[in-house]
């Protein structure tokens, strides 16, 4: 059990970090495209939601152990790369629906793009989740070194 607990913490906290710079980075990017007066603070956005969606979820997808059992483990990189990127869109796409049904709304709403689904995933987000999960692959890895008890 604090296995998965000290798993869940360190992807939580990959979650957060991550997102943050995305989140402030594409703040950034948006006032660099649209001319207007840059914040160099990385301003950025997160949800207290982030330890359940990426804890729980990347704790349990991307454990070695898990990956060897699915057999993802043994593809090459760009075929598991694909496999991270529909299982991230599944993921997110569940915790957005289930979010919205349990407190009224989904804290990422992607609805006002031509590439939502939902609102709940953008789907021109791919690049970003394939290499995401790539990095997780290897977060799951190190992690799985320093703590090797499965």
């Amino acid at each position: 059990m604090n296995y998965f607990l000290y798993s869940w913490i360190f992807f939580s906290m990959i979650g957060f970090s991550s997102e943050s710079v995305f989140t402030g980075v594409k703040k950034i990017l948006g006032s660099v495209k649209s001319k207007k007066p840059v914040d160099w603070h990385l301003s950025c956005e997160t949800w207290l939601w982030t330890p359940v969606v990426y804890g729980l979820s990347a704790a349990v997808g991307f454990h070695p152990a898990v990956q060897s059992w699915a057999g993802v483990a043994d593809l090459t990189w760009p075929l598991r790369g694909l496999i991270y990127t529909a299982g991230i869109f599944g993921i997110e796409f569940f915790w957005g629906w289930l979010l919205d049904q349990t407190i009224g709304f989904c804290p990422w709403d992607y609805g006002k793009t031509k590439w939502s689904v939902k609102g709940y995933i953008r789907l021109d987000y791919w690049p970003s989740w394939f290499a995401f999960g790539m990095i997780l692959e290897q977060a799951g890895l190190i992690f799985a070194r320093i703590f090797p008890c499965l």
